[in-house]
């Protein structure tokens, strides 16, 4: 057995068989060598990799380890050893892997790709940049490679940045599928709708069965308004998906479309079906009981209450904690519907790193922007923009539909466009908002026809008078005003215990990492209220403050004030904005068609007792 002819002819056999599918006979050969050469390398190795296709990853450690070291190492031993102790969980080892054949192999990619996914899963997105820069500069015409870089720079958030690797990438190859389909996305996050559309369809020309960008689509026509081709998308990938899990996905994401055209039961119907293909989408729960359709003794409900009971993971644990909330605070039960946001709340605060990023903004805005006005810039259009600003949950959706009401106002919804151009923007290689001093006429003037050519392709229709309901807006007066000198800002003010337990209640997504603490929530609405105070000494003829509850008790004469403040003409009946059926694309979409709803006052009584701390420091205040 020992003869080298007999062994060479043995390891060949056993791979054959191993890449012929008959797994059984080739284990037995491999098992047969490594009886005879206990420390075989390819032996090893090719056993190893069978059982890490097996998953039995016991076993394929155990062989891996025996020859990752040897005198005679080859790359892929430690690329499968890397992939061995990646699918272990042991991560930062897998790392230390690829390391030895980085430094036997300085010229293959292969080591440093693996590298890079693996910091790119733990998260370690700075460390992935680095080693894919080392991948360019050794193959600077791997489309592939180039794709990948701007896909981990898309993960960051980086879209603009992403866009010169995917068209790199398609100079290299043009029928690069994956750069085609990871443009559209970037173009589309960085909202040119219009290109985005052209390289989603192009990427289906090569590929028309790839259900994520059929998804993408989708979410594109949605962001548009435009229900029909929405749905047609969203069908399209459930048709696609060959799972149950990436079908309950997509009628999730059709439920979502639904609620935010106005069609809740539809909604409904949606979320209920997920949740039959896929009883553990928790999503689609969340999502179900914020339509208001479902009830505390619905057998869902009752499955979901035992479930979060059970042992599940955090992310599970908060989701199904905000359903729960939300169900239990319509039924009156506010003792269990505060415990189950608490949790959930808690949760989500566990897993980020808060920054307190307001009180810089508020801090650095009224620093800086004095230095612009020194500087005289003059910028003028014919745009007559209104923006509505202040905190979420403040009824920014229902006065936006007041607004519209008159056939002079068109309705943008909360447009994420001003803070792109803005926040996410340098300018003199400075961030925001340290660059605010560093603004000269060509940047207003950017702004100003970068957020029109963006909303025409949202609406190409657009009226020059248009609302934009982006609460956080609040932070960008100053700027609004200067590429918008025509521009009225509208400054919502409720309760703010009302307010604040309200935003407390609602899952909102990582963009408002400050709802995920009545603490951090109380911080932000004060800096907010600071901020305001100082736009409005700025700009006192520009500004209308709009009290919440002054609206609900007396909603004709506050209507008419707004429409005279807005310059505009006022009938009998605008201010009826549950009359309005356009759409409405927001977190509380479910509920902005009701009529004015009284119960939302002095909400906060209900909770008094959980949130003593918060009413004492609002007492303290005089608020």
């Amino acid at each position: 057995m020992n003869d080298k002819s007999n062994l060479r002819t043995l390891i060949e056999t056993a791979i054959k068989e191993h890449q012929s599918g008959s797994r059984e006979k080739a284990e037995l050969l491999y098992k047969e060598i490594l009886d005879a050469i206990d420390d075989h390398p390819d032996a090893n190795h090719n056993l190893a990799y069978l059982y890490l296709e097996d998953l039995k990853l016991e076993k394929a450690k155990y062989h891996i380890d025996k020859i990752i070291d040897s005198n005679y190492p080859m790359q892929n031993y430690y690329t499968t050893g890397a992939s061995i102790y990646f699918q272990y969980n042991l991560k930062e080892e897998a790392i230390l892997i690829l390391d030895k054949a980085i430094n036997l192999f300085p010229r293959e990619i292969r080591p440093r790709f693996m590298k890079a996914v693996i910091y790119r899963d733990l998260n370690q997105l700075e460390n992935a940049k680095i080693v894919f820069k080392d991948i360019l500069q050794i193959a600077p015409n791997d489309s592939d490679m180039h794709n990948s870089y701007g896909v981990i720079l898309a993960q960051d958030n980086l879209y603009q940045d992403s866009i010169p690797y995917f068209k790199k990438a398609l100079k290299i190859n043009k029928d690069h599928a994956d750069a085609l389909a990871n443009l559209g996305l970037a173009y589309h996050k960085t909202q040119e709708f219009n290109l985005a559309k052209d390289f989603y369809y192009k990427s289906l020309k090569l590929r028309d069965n790839h259900l994520k960008t059929y998804i993408n689509l989708g979410a594109l026509y949605q962001e548009l308004g435009d229900l029909d081709n929405t749905i047609s998308n969203y069908k399209m990938a459930s048709e696609l998906a060959s799972n149950n899990d990436d079908k309950a996905e997509t009628i999730n994401n059709m439920g979502i479309a639904y609620g935010e055209f106005g069609k809740t039961e539809t909604a409904a119907d949606c979320y209920r079906r997920s949740l039959e293909l896929k009883p553990d989408y928790y999503p689609a729960f969340r999502h179900l009981c914020t339509t208001g359709l479902i009830d505390i003794d619905d057998p869902i409900f009752i499955r979901m209450e035992k479930t979060f009971k059970s042992n599940i993971d955090d992310n599970a644990k908060l989701l199904i904690g905000f359903g729960l909330g939300f169900v239990y605070d319509k039924a009156g039960d506010y003792d269990k519907a505060f415990k189950y946001i608490k949790i959930a709340n808690e949760l989500n605060l566990k897993r980020i790193n808060y920054t307190h990023d307001i009180k810089i903004i508020t801090k650095e805005v009224p620093l800086r922007f004095p230095q612009i006005i020194k500087k005289d810039i003059e910028h003028k259009n014919n745009w007559k923009p209104i923006f509505i600003v202040g905190m979420p949950r403040s009824g920014s959706s229902m006065i936006e539909k007041v607004l519209d009401n008159n056939d002079d106002v068109d309705q943008m919804g909360e447009l994420i466009t001003l803070d792109n151009l803005i926040a996410r923007r340098k300018v003199n290689n400075v961030n925001w908002p340290y660059n605010i001093s560093e603004y000269e006429s060509e940047e207003i003037k950017y702004i100003s026809k970068k957020y029109i050519d963006i909303a025409l392709q949202i609406n190409p229709n657009l009226k020059k008078i248009f609302i934009d309901k982006m609460p956080g807006n609040f932070t960008h007066v100053g700027l609004i005003k200067l590429s918008f000198p025509d521009s009225k800002i509208i400054h919502i003010r409720r309760n703010p215990l009302d307010n604040i337990l309200s935003i407390y209640m609602l899952k909102f997504s990582d963009a408002h990492r400050y709802s995920f603490d009545l603490a951090h929530i109380t911080e932000y609405y004060k800096n907010q209220e600071k901020l305001m105070g100082y736009w409005k000494s700025l700009f006192p003829e520009d500004i209308h403050t709009l009290n919440y509850e002054e609206f609900v008790s007396n909603p004709k004469d506050e209507t008419k004030k707004l429409y005279s403040f807005c310059k505009l003409d006022y009938k009998d009946g605008d201010e009826r904005f549950d009359l309005n059926k356009n759409i409405t694309r927001t977190a509380s979409n479910h509920q902005v068609k009701q009529k004015i709803n009284k119960n939302s006052l002095n909400r906060w009584k209900n909770y008094k007792n959980e949130i003593h701390t918060l009413i004492e420091e609002f007492d303290e205040l005089g608020a």
